[in-house]
């Protein structure tokens, strides 16, 4: 089940301006080794945790009040 985004809570994402989308497709459409492929889930699975703690940190050293973020993310209020 999806929950809908708040009003008090702002709606961000990482920018297009940076590779992310690249990072993850090229590796979900990479065919590579046995080995690679047994650890593909794995790797995308972290990629993914990483990159949620990399948002974390940038959306928490902006200032929501302001709202100034990091150019590296994007955020807007959902009214």
């Amino acid at each position: 089940m999806m929950i809908p985004p708040s009003p008090r809570y702002p709606f961000f994402r990482m920018s297009s301006s940076l590779p992310l989308n690249a990072w993850f497709s090229g590796i979900a459409t990479y065919h590579g080794s046995i080995a690679f492929e047994k650890g593909r889930e794995a790797a995308l699975q972290h990629l993914l945790y990483a990159v949620a703690e990399m948002m974390k940190q940038l959306f928490w050293s902006g200032d929501l009040n302001a709202m100034t973020f990091p150019p590296e993310l994007d955020v807007c209020r959902i009214l």
